[in-house]
């Protein structure tokens, strides 16, 4: 993306400004530096009053279930956690759209219609998501990315489905820290009120946090309350003060706990916040209160072989959570993808991912692992899902009608929330390599993506190689077309339990996809 350029300033107030900062406090970049600004009612700067507790938010973030990252901005100040990690908007990204409509050519220099603030006023308070999809469809994902340049955004990419943009901490509190001058003048106050008058259904995280004396702006997402996302962004004002934050969360598990995640961290991170001032000793000036104790660091517990964390991806039809053990740090360029039960009864693969969850994965390398896709299934000793589903024939790419109720393939494509939560993983880790556990073939089925893979983990694993056709609606075939260049393919275990001999040989053969080993064509189906 193309670069802010920033506004020429004396060489002596950029040493003076970036003399104030301590070290190892990372200076937004491209920000202007701004003139002092004392909180009112005290003679300090926000950053003299006080400092985000990023160590507690820190424990608290490891100690949850979820996929999580944030950001703190002020206008001299900036820290975070993974802050540049990338996660879907979901609802986030509707604060981008308002102001890029705002600020469009047809609307900028116009009165607001009734039609306008009839679709912008649900969209922002309601997170009406038809209202979205208008106001998208105007401005368009080139409207999005015109914002993000000016912005100067440096990990922001759209997407055709407006909440699966991609979004970061760091680029968020950027936009939030001075949201207001993104917006034309005349339209300012509208949606600077929008923002601040979010629905009481709605206000939960931030908005259950007392905060007397600032101004809270802030906008939500929540992936229709699935847990799948959970995100805030927010603006507080005071005076000239101001701070942003943006908590990110995804794989919560559900909307509650994630809404309960959300609240936890700005909780930590605003320890200490000067939200009144206190009375002066005499002779003194008044000042904000001080910082409350900084909370024990909770201890990490590891193990000694492998350090891991789990992660709700989604939930079944009946509610249970579908789980994945992750290894390995998020910014590994080779990820793999190992699911080990789709069908309830074919789930001797989940003993091979229990045996790799207690090892360490090779530099380089993240391995996420899902023993059950199917855990309705699983309990009921059952190929399909609760619904009578065969998952592996509900995938959109090629799918069709089947209504054999062994291989039912659904009432529709994607009908199925065990479905929904592979793909959505699938989209957001894009896998080099996923490997499917089935049983009961004894052999390697090489039918998609880059056939030397599977046949590398059928030759170190001891097992036949060959091609079985395409199924309509299965996931390697899916897998396959959506993320060319990768290769998703099934390994169908013989009937019973892994013994010990072949349990080490699978676990080697993994290490081997981990290495990106491969032989022989691309395209034979030879073993």
């Amino acid at each position: 993306m193309a670069r802010v350029t920033v506004p020429w300033i004396r060489a002596a107030a950029v040493a003076a400004t970036l003399a104030a900062v301590p070290a190892g406090v990372t200076v937004a970049a491209g920000a202007r530096p701004a003139a002092r600004c004392a909180v009112p009612g005290t003679t300090r700067t926000l950053d003299q009053l006080w400092h985000p507790d990023r160590s507690a938010a820190i424990a608290y973030a490891r100690s949850r279930v979820g996929d999580i990252a944030f950001a703190v901005r002020t206008q001299g100040r900036f820290s975070g956690y993974r802050p540049d990690h990338q996660e879907w908007s979901a609802s986030v990204v509707k604060a981008m759209l308002m102001v890029t409509y705002l600020d469009s050519a047809p609307v900028r220099n116009r009165a607001l219609t009734d039609r306008d603030t009839s679709i912008l006023g649900p969209m922002i308070r309601v997170s009406d998501n038809d209202d979205a999809q208008i106001i998208f469809d105007t401005v368009g994902q080139a409207g999005l990315s015109a914002l993000a340049r000016r912005v100067g955004m440096t990990h922001f990419a759209t997407n055709p489905v407006w909440g699966e943009t991609h979004i970061t901490p760091r680029d968020q509190t950027r936009f939030f820290l001075h949201i207001d001058s993104y917006v034309v003048a005349r339209h300012r106050s509208y949606a600077m009120r929008l923002l601040r008058s979010i629905a009481p259904a709605d206000r939960w995280g931030i908005g259950e946090l007392p905060l007397p004396g600032w101004k809270l702006y802030f906008k939500g997402g929540w992936g229709y309350g699935t847990g799948l996302e959970d995100h805030q962004v927010v603006l507080l004002t005071r005076g000239c003060a101001r701070v942003s934050l943006a908590v990110l969360t995804m794989y919560d598990g559900s909307h509650p706990y994630g809404k309960a995640t959300l609240k936890g961290l700005f909780a930590r991170l605003l320890r200490g916040f000067p939200t009144r001032p206190r009375r002066a000793a005499r002779g003194a000036h008044a000042h904000a209160h001080p910082r409350a104790p900084r909370a024990r660091r909770a201890p990490i517990v590891a193990s000694a072989a492998a350090a891991s964390r789990r992660v709700v991806i989604g939930h079944s039809a009946r509610g249970r959570p579908i789980v994945a053990h992750v290894l390995g740090p998020d910014a590994a360029p080779r990820k793999l993808l190992l699911v080990g039960c789709i069908h309830g009864n074919e789930c001797a693969g989940i003993a091979i991912l229990s045996a790799l969850a207690r090892q360490r994965v090779p530099s380089g390398v993240q391995l996420w692992l899902v023993p059950e896709m199917n855990p309705d299934g699983s309990a009921a000793d059952s190929r399909q899902n609760a619904d009578g589903v065969d998952l592996n024939r509900n995938f959109p790419y090629k799918w069709e009608r089947i209504t054999d109720p062994t291989y039912y393939a659904g009432p529709r494509p994607v009908s199925e929330p065990e479905t929904r939560a592979a793909m959505a993983l699938i989209r957001r880790i894009k896998p080099a390599v996923t490997i499917w556990y089935h049983q009961h073939m004894d052999l390697v089925d090489m039918a998609g993506g880059d056939r030397g893979v599977a046949r590398r983990y059928a030759q170190v694993s001891g097992m036949r190689a060959t091609c079985l056709g395409f199924f309509a609606g299965s996931a390697p075939l899916w897998s396959n077309h959506l993320l060319p260049g990768t290769t998703s393919f099934v390994v169908e275990l013989p009937a019973g339990p892994v013994g010990a001999a072949a349990l080490s040989r699978h676990v080697r053969a993994v290490r081997a996809m981990e290495a990106g080993q491969r032989s022989g064509s691309r395209t034979s189906c030879r073993g």
